[in-house]
């Protein structure tokens, strides 16, 4: 699964080419990508890039996705991916480990942080090592379960509440100067 606007930053077409890598290694492993997410600036050659490496029957599209649809998304899937070269934060990789999502994220600006120790990291640019953990990740049920464990408790730490309190502090620091 993968969860976000369809768009360059979020490094779709690492996913695609890594899906491709997995689908020629292991025919028959039922390997299949959902990209949720509304279609954004520059999302045609992303999407095409779809049927130029022959993934039609393994990528299913469904757009943008919200509240309790989302929430099912993220706790159904088998692994969540998010390649991104760059997130402020990280929303949907949050968002999935609170879901109990075993997930894969790129080792780049927040999303380490984000994920801590309850997601596997991968360098954005290398399909290669995308493939590999993707392939690794999916026919190992028993560290799928230990990332379904480890998520929502990652998750926990982060809250609306305590960035505005947080936010608030720093306002009033700065205030005082």
């Amino acid at each position: 699964l993968f969860v976000s606007t369809i768009e360059p930053r979020k490094n779709i077409p690492t996913l695609l080419r890594a899906l491709r890598i997995c689908c020629d290694r292991r025919p028959a492993a039922g390997y299949r990508l959902v990209l949720a997410g509304a279609r954004g600036w520059l999302d045609e050659p992303i999407l095409a890039l779809i049927g130029e490496l022959g993934l039609g029957d393994q990528v299913t599209r469904i757009g943008f996705v919200g509240g309790d649809d989302l929430r099912w998304l993220y706790a159904a899937c088998r692994i969540y991916l998010n390649p991104s070269r760059y997130e402020g934060f990280g929303l949907p990789a949050l968002e999935a480990l609170a879901c109990g999502a075993p997930a894969i994220v790129a080792d780049t600006s927040s999303l380490p942080e984000v994920v801590g120790d309850a997601a596997w990291l991968a360098p954005p640019l290398d399909p290669a090592a995308w493939a590999d953990l993707i392939e690794q990740l999916w026919h190992d049920e028993q560290t799928r379960a230990e990332l379904r464990r480890r998520g929502p408790l990652q998750a926990a730490r982060f809250s609306w509440h305590a960035a505005a309190t947080q936010t608030l502090a720093l306002y009033r620091q700065l205030a005082q100067r």
